[in-house]
Protein backbone atom coordinates (compact mmCIF):
# COMPACT_ATOMS: atom_id res chain seq x y z
CA UNK A 1 0.00 0.00 0.00
CA UNK A 2 2.82 2.49 0.83
CA UNK A 3 4.25 1.93 -2.79
CA UNK A 4 0.73 3.02 -4.37
CA UNK A 5 0.26 5.55 -1.76
CA UNK A 6 4.08 7.08 -2.95
CA UNK A 7 3.38 6.99 -6.48
CA UNK A 8 0.27 8.72 -6.24
CA UNK A 9 2.19 11.35 -4.35
CA UNK A 10 4.71 11.84 -6.94
CA UNK A 11 1.56 11.95 -9.59
CA UNK A 12 -0.04 14.66 -8.24
CA UNK A 13 3.52 16.48 -7.50
CA UNK A 14 4.84 15.88 -10.91
CA UNK A 15 4.34 19.85 -11.98
CA UNK A 16 6.30 21.23 -8.78
CA UNK A 17 8.95 17.60 -9.47
CA UNK A 18 9.39 19.54 -13.17
CA UNK A 19 10.60 22.84 -11.63
CA UNK A 20 13.61 20.78 -9.51
CA UNK A 21 17.10 20.20 -11.39
CA UNK A 22 16.41 17.44 -13.33
CA UNK A 23 17.22 13.77 -11.76
CA UNK A 24 16.56 15.05 -8.44
CA UNK A 25 13.42 12.98 -7.64
CA UNK A 26 12.72 11.11 -10.87
CA UNK A 27 14.09 10.61 -14.40
CA UNK A 28 12.10 11.55 -17.73
CA UNK A 29 11.56 7.84 -18.53
CA UNK A 30 10.25 7.31 -14.32
CA UNK A 31 7.74 10.15 -14.98
CA UNK A 32 6.08 8.56 -17.64
CA UNK A 33 5.75 5.10 -15.74
CA UNK A 34 4.86 7.17 -12.53
CA UNK A 35 1.98 8.83 -14.65
CA UNK A 36 0.89 5.35 -15.94
CA UNK A 37 1.07 3.00 -13.03
CA UNK A 38 -0.83 6.08 -11.53
CA UNK A 39 -3.59 5.63 -13.83
CA UNK A 40 -3.73 1.67 -13.22
CA UNK A 41 -4.04 2.19 -9.22
CA UNK A 42 -7.16 5.03 -9.84
CA UNK A 43 -9.05 3.29 -12.75
CA UNK A 44 -8.61 -0.49 -11.44
CA UNK A 45 -6.76 -1.52 -8.06
CA UNK A 46 -8.74 1.39 -5.93
CA UNK A 47 -12.42 0.52 -7.73
CA UNK A 48 -11.71 -2.67 -7.24
CA UNK A 49 -10.02 -3.68 -4.21
CA UNK A 50 -10.50 -0.76 -1.69
CA UNK A 51 -14.31 -0.47 -1.20
CA UNK A 52 -15.08 -4.00 -0.32
CA UNK A 53 -14.81 -5.46 2.91
CA UNK A 54 -16.88 -7.95 3.98
CA UNK A 55 -16.34 -11.86 2.57
CA UNK A 56 -19.83 -12.27 1.00
CA UNK A 57 -18.60 -9.50 -1.81
CA UNK A 58 -15.06 -11.24 -2.24
CA UNK A 59 -15.33 -13.70 -4.83
CA UNK A 60 -18.02 -11.32 -6.74
CA UNK A 61 -14.87 -8.58 -6.13
CA UNK A 62 -12.18 -10.40 -7.42
CA UNK A 63 -13.35 -12.03 -10.22
CA UNK A 64 -14.54 -8.40 -11.24
CA UNK A 65 -11.10 -7.37 -10.86
CA UNK A 66 -10.09 -10.36 -13.08
CA UNK A 67 -12.19 -9.19 -15.78
CA UNK A 68 -11.43 -5.66 -15.65
CA UNK A 69 -7.55 -6.78 -15.78
CA UNK A 70 -8.35 -9.00 -18.71
CA UNK A 71 -9.84 -5.37 -20.87
CA UNK A 72 -6.94 -3.36 -19.29
CA UNK A 73 -4.45 -5.23 -21.61
CA UNK A 74 -5.64 -3.34 -24.05
CA UNK A 75 -4.52 -0.44 -22.71
CA UNK A 76 -0.89 -1.32 -20.59
CA UNK A 77 -0.65 -5.07 -21.57
CA UNK A 78 2.78 -5.33 -19.06
CA UNK A 79 0.62 -4.04 -16.49
CA UNK A 80 -2.60 -5.65 -16.82
CA UNK A 81 -0.23 -9.03 -17.50
CA UNK A 82 1.86 -8.49 -14.15
CA UNK A 83 -1.09 -8.19 -12.01
CA UNK A 84 -2.88 -11.26 -13.34
CA UNK A 85 -0.46 -12.84 -12.73
CA UNK A 86 -0.26 -11.93 -8.68
CA UNK A 87 -3.89 -12.15 -8.69
CA UNK A 88 -3.79 -15.69 -9.95
CA UNK A 89 -1.74 -17.05 -6.62
CA UNK A 90 -4.38 -14.92 -4.53
CA UNK A 91 -7.80 -16.50 -5.29
CA UNK A 92 -8.73 -17.76 -2.12
CA UNK A 93 -12.71 -16.81 -2.74
CA UNK A 94 -13.07 -18.29 -5.87
CA UNK A 95 -12.27 -21.69 -4.43
CA UNK A 96 -15.37 -24.06 -3.83
CA UNK A 97 -14.75 -23.69 -0.20
CA UNK A 98 -15.14 -20.05 -0.19
CA UNK A 99 -17.54 -19.57 -3.08
CA UNK A 100 -20.99 -20.03 -1.17
CA UNK A 101 -19.96 -17.04 1.08
CA UNK A 102 -21.23 -14.94 -2.32
CA UNK A 103 -24.52 -16.48 -2.16
CA UNK A 104 -25.54 -14.12 0.46
CA UNK A 105 -23.56 -10.80 -1.48
CA UNK A 106 -26.07 -8.17 -3.18
CA UNK A 107 -23.68 -8.01 -5.71
CA UNK A 108 -24.54 -10.91 -8.18
CA UNK A 109 -27.01 -13.97 -7.93
CA UNK A 110 -26.78 -16.52 -10.28
CA UNK A 111 -27.48 -32.05 -4.74
CA UNK A 112 -24.87 -32.95 -2.95
CA UNK A 113 -24.94 -33.78 0.75
CA UNK A 114 -22.41 -31.50 2.56
CA UNK A 115 -18.97 -33.02 2.89
CA UNK A 116 -16.57 -33.17 5.96
CA UNK A 117 -13.65 -31.54 3.96
CA UNK A 118 -12.82 -30.36 1.45
CA UNK A 119 -11.96 -32.13 -1.69
CA UNK A 120 -9.97 -30.46 -4.07
CA UNK A 121 -6.71 -30.20 -2.68
CA UNK A 122 -3.18 -30.32 -3.58
CA UNK A 123 -1.81 -34.02 -3.09
CA UNK A 124 -2.81 -35.14 0.63
CA UNK A 125 -5.37 -33.02 1.56
CA UNK A 126 -3.29 -30.30 3.36
CA UNK A 127 -1.78 -26.80 1.91
CA UNK A 128 -2.21 -24.86 -0.55
CA UNK A 129 -5.70 -24.60 -2.56
CA UNK A 130 -6.18 -25.44 -5.92
CA UNK A 131 -7.27 -22.11 -7.58
CA UNK A 132 -9.65 -22.10 -10.78
CA UNK A 133 -8.35 -20.99 -13.84
CA UNK A 134 -9.94 -18.25 -15.15
CA UNK A 135 -11.12 -16.88 -18.57
CA UNK A 136 -12.73 -13.34 -19.75
CA UNK A 137 -15.95 -15.14 -19.76
CA UNK A 138 -15.91 -16.79 -16.39
CA UNK A 139 -18.72 -16.21 -13.94
CA UNK A 140 -19.22 -17.22 -10.39
CA UNK A 141 -21.65 -19.85 -11.25
CA UNK A 142 -19.03 -21.39 -12.83
CA UNK A 143 -16.63 -21.69 -10.10
CA UNK A 144 -18.81 -23.78 -7.77
CA UNK A 145 -17.62 -27.19 -6.91
CA UNK A 146 -18.63 -29.82 -4.57
CA UNK A 147 -16.28 -27.87 -1.93
CA UNK A 148 -18.76 -25.67 -1.69
CA UNK A 149 -20.53 -28.05 0.30
CA UNK A 150 -17.77 -27.72 2.88
CA UNK A 151 -18.36 -24.00 3.36
CA UNK A 152 -21.82 -24.07 3.66
CA UNK A 153 -21.35 -26.64 6.91
CA UNK A 154 -18.77 -25.31 8.67
CA UNK A 155 -20.71 -21.90 8.68
CA UNK A 156 -24.22 -23.56 9.76
CA UNK A 157 -25.94 -22.29 6.66
CA UNK A 158 -29.20 -24.36 6.13
CA UNK A 159 -29.16 -24.78 2.44
CA UNK A 160 -32.97 -25.33 2.30
CA UNK A 161 -33.21 -21.07 0.83
CA UNK A 162 -31.52 -22.96 -2.64
CA UNK A 163 -34.46 -24.88 -3.25
CA UNK A 164 -36.86 -21.43 -3.38
CA UNK A 165 -36.22 -18.81 -6.52
CA UNK A 166 -33.90 -16.53 -5.82
CA UNK A 167 -36.20 -13.35 -5.38
CA UNK A 168 -37.64 -15.20 -2.11
CA UNK A 169 -34.13 -15.70 -0.70
CA UNK A 170 -34.29 -12.40 1.12
CA UNK A 171 -37.38 -13.62 3.20
CA UNK A 172 -36.03 -17.28 3.77
CA UNK A 173 -35.53 -17.85 7.65
CA UNK A 174 -32.61 -20.11 6.66
CA UNK A 175 -31.06 -17.30 4.14
CA UNK A 176 -31.26 -14.49 6.80
CA UNK A 177 -29.49 -16.91 9.47
CA UNK A 178 -26.57 -17.44 6.82
CA UNK A 179 -25.93 -13.81 6.04
CA UNK A 180 -25.63 -12.84 10.07
CA UNK A 181 -23.22 -16.04 9.96
CA UNK A 182 -21.20 -14.88 6.84
CA UNK A 183 -21.23 -11.08 7.81
CA UNK A 184 -19.62 -11.92 10.79
CA UNK A 185 -16.58 -13.10 8.98
CA UNK A 186 -13.80 -9.92 8.33
CA UNK A 187 -11.78 -9.98 5.28
CA UNK A 188 -8.31 -9.22 4.87
CA UNK A 189 -6.58 -8.08 1.35
CA UNK A 190 -3.08 -8.92 0.94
Amino acid sequence: MARLLYTLKLALMEEYIAFLPQGTITTQQQVLKIRTFADFITHIYTTCWLPYDTAIDAAWNDLTLYHHLYVYKSIDTGIAASTIKALERHLWYLTGEMLPLALFSTKHKPADLPMRAPQLLFGTGFGKRKFPALLPTTSLAKLTNSDCWFCMDQLHIDPVFLSLDVEDWATSAAFQAGVANVCAINVIND
